[in-house]
Order: C-alpha cells, then sequence, then structure tokens
C-alpha cells in the first residue's frame, strides 16, 4: 500500500490580545499500517494563561501555497473547548475526505487558537443544529413563509454589533454621525460592501483566509476568515441556538421587548453602548433593535419556499441584501427574530450596522 503524504508540520499559536499565546509541541503523524487510509496523529499543548483553546488542523495539496484541503472527517481532541495537556490525540479518516486522491504529498498545520468561545474576546461559539426557521406566530409578512427546518454547522458570532472604535481601528473612519457617537456604540452609516471590507481587512490583520472576493462581492464560505452571518445563521442565533424552541418573539423574550433592545419606545431617538440590554440565552447582545445587521444573502421575499434545509446561503443573485434584527427606529414588529428586511447593498442609514462571524467547522 501507498503511503497518503509526506507530513510536513507547522505548528501556530494564535493571541492577539494581552496574554501569552498557546504553544503546540512535540507532534507525530502516523498512516496506519492495516491497510487503511486512517492516520494517527498526537502533539502536546500548552498555554500559560489556562486558556480554553480551539484546535485545528488543516491541510495543503499544493506545498503550502493555500490551505483549504478538506479536512472533515475527524475526530479526537480537535475543535473547541480543548484545554492544555501532554499526549492529544486526534484521528483523520484521509479516504473518507479524499477517496479520488489517495497518494499525494500533503502538508499539514495545526493551530491552537485561545480565543474560542468565551475566551474569545468577543466572540460566542454557537453549537450547530436543527431548527425551525420563520414566523412561528403566524403574524408576520409572507417573505417569512413556509416555517421550514434548518441544519447549520456551528459557528462564531460577534457577542456584540461592530462598535465604532473597532471600525476605525481597522478602516481608519468612523462613518457615524448624529445618532449616538462614542467607542462602544455601534457602528452604523455602513453599507453592505463596507461591512464585506471590513470582514476582509481583519481577517487580513489578524492572519485569517479573506472570506470576499472583492472583484465580484462572492463568499468562499469554506476559509477561515471573518464574515456577515448567513440569514439563517443570524436567525439561529437571534432564537438562542440550540435554545430555539425557547420560540421567542423577539431575542431573549416574548414580552419584555424593552430589556432586551433598544427601539422606537425606548430609544430617545438614538443608537446606545453595546451590551447596555439583556443578552438573550447564548449570551448574545442586541440581536433585536440598537442597529439593523447587515447578512450575507441576497434577499427573496419567496425564497423560504425553496432553500435548501442544510446551510442555506441565500438566492445565487438579486438586488436587495437582507438586514435583520430591527433598530433604535423600529416598532416592536420589526425586532421579532422572524422579520426580514432589505436594502440595496449600497445604501447606508443611521440605523444599519452588523455584527461578524467565523465558522467553526
Amino acid at each position: 500500500m501507498k503511503k497518503i503524504f509526506l507530513v510536513v508540520l507547522i505548528f501556530v499559536g494564535l493571541s492577539l490580545f494581552c496574554n501569552e499565546p498557546p504553544v503546540v509541541s512535540n507532534v507525530v503523524v502516523q498512516q496506519r499500517d492495516d491497510g487503511s487510509y486512517i492516520v494517527d496523529i498526537s502533539y502536546d499543548l500548552a498555554d500559560a494563561d489556562g486558556d480554553i483553546m480551539l484546535v485545528s488542523i488543516r491541510a495543503s495539496d499544493d506545498e503550502g501555497e493555500s490551505w483549504d484541503y478538506v479536512i472533515a472527517f475527524v475526530a479526537g481532541d480537535i475543535d473547541y473547548d480543548i484545554v492544555s495537556g501532554n499526549g492529544k490525540q486526534v484521528t483523520w479518516d484521509f479516504a473518507a475526505d479524499h477517496p479520488e486522491v489517495l497518494n499525494i504529498p500533503t502538508m499539514i498545520k495545526i493551530t491552537a487558537d485561545d480565543r474560542n468561545g468565551a475566551g474569545f474576546e468577543g466572540m460566542i461559539y454557537v453549537e450547530g443544529g436543527t431548527f425551525e426557521m420563520g414566523d412561528h406566530f403566524n403574524e408576520g409578512e409572507t417573505g417569512e413563509l413556509p416555517v421550514h427546518e434548518v441544519t447549520l454547522n456551528s459557528f462564531l458570532i460577534g457577542q456584540y454589533e461592530v462598535t465604532q472604535d473597532e471600525y476605525e481601528a481597522v478602516m481608519d473612519w468612523n462613518p457615524a454621525n448624529g445618532y449616538g457617537v462614542g467607542d462602544i456604540y455601534p457602528v452604523y452609516n455602513v453599507t453592505w460592501y463596507n461591512a464585506v471590507e471590513y470582514c476582509n481587512a481583519l481577517s487580513e490583520q489578524e492572519d485569517f483566509t479573506p472570506c470576499y472576493d472583492l472583484s465580484d462581492w462572492s463568499c468562499d464560505f469554506s476559509a477561515d476568515g471573518y464574515r456577515l452571518p448567513t440569514e439563517a445563521e443570524w436567525e439561529f442565533a437571534a432564537r438562542g441556538g440550540v435554545n430555539w424552541a425557547d420560540n421567542y418573539r423577539y431575542s431573549g423574550t416574548t414580552d419584555n421587548l424593552g430589556d432586551y433592545a433598544w427601539y422606537s419606545s425606548n430609544s430617545g431617538s438614538q443608537t446606545h453602548e453595546v451590551g447596555t440590554k439583556e443578552s438573550n440565552q447564548p449570551n448574545i447582545y442586541d440581536l433585536s433593535g440598537n442597529v439593523w445587521e447587515w447578512c450575507n444573502d441576497w434577499y427573496s421575499s419567496s425564497y423560504y419556499g425553496s432553500s435548501p434545509d442544510i446551510n442555506p446561503t441565500g438566492p445565487n443573485s438579486g438586488s436587495y441584501r437582507v438586514l435583520r434584527g430591527g433598530s433604535w427606529f423600529s416598532d416592536a414588529g420589526f425586532c421579532r427574530v422572524a422579520y426580514r428586511n432589505s436594502s440595496l447593498p449600497g445604501h447606508w442609514y443611521f440605523s444599519i450596522g452588523f455584527r461578524i462571524l467565523r465558522a467553526a467547522e
């Protein structure tokens, strides 16, 4: 039997904040001798700050020019909630991932990132699952129907809307003016294009692969960089993720919107600092109210009738991009987790902002 690959190991520790990056060491990769294409990987992991970590394994079949080779059939000490320790074990079924190319040189990169879940400042891990998307209360518009089952992969989503300070730090300007200005107020007056450019620029700053091709504004959902949430991801997070069956009308509540959202009845006609209302079940803030949030999808009022069941990403084309969540300027009905809005991608407004997302698998 031929061996699968020539192993070249690259160990990376990531930490952008004031703590020590994690260290991956003593990596051993061995293909089994039983005629299978199972690969056993062991490694040691250390983090001086005791953080919980995200450990990822990526592969390249072009000598490191790109790292988009699929690794899906993997198990063991991988993914989220990995702690320091020696002798970590991972098993990769190479043949299940790549039955068509079993004898090629392959490079492996192991990344330990101490910013996942509660340890990743500003991002919340949303475990994947299946939920019922659409208008559960039969009180909305036809575009919110039919209610349909959607299954999503896990993802990391911004705990807060992108703030003016965060936006200016990356883009060198603050477009917000007149409706709440300050470092931790949400950024607004941003187009969909501005939001996408921010995602790419932040990805490059943090050594992730950008998701967007700015020549045609397409999104590579396999890239590990930042992007806008899909409409389905946004609604799943707003409904509480795996707690979606709580069946709230708004994000985190049905009857007490004023405790969870800045909207027309309590906002004083302006935005407010992010995170100053109650969070929803996964500890995400302002998914109802404060500013409308751009999603990645093109908008179609009839999309729910033909949407894929697994990881839907919206229509292939359109004129308008999806907006979700309502704003400080909105009445309560627009802040419902099922409500769908849209706007031209080049349109900016005093009540439109965004939050960011990264794939987690």
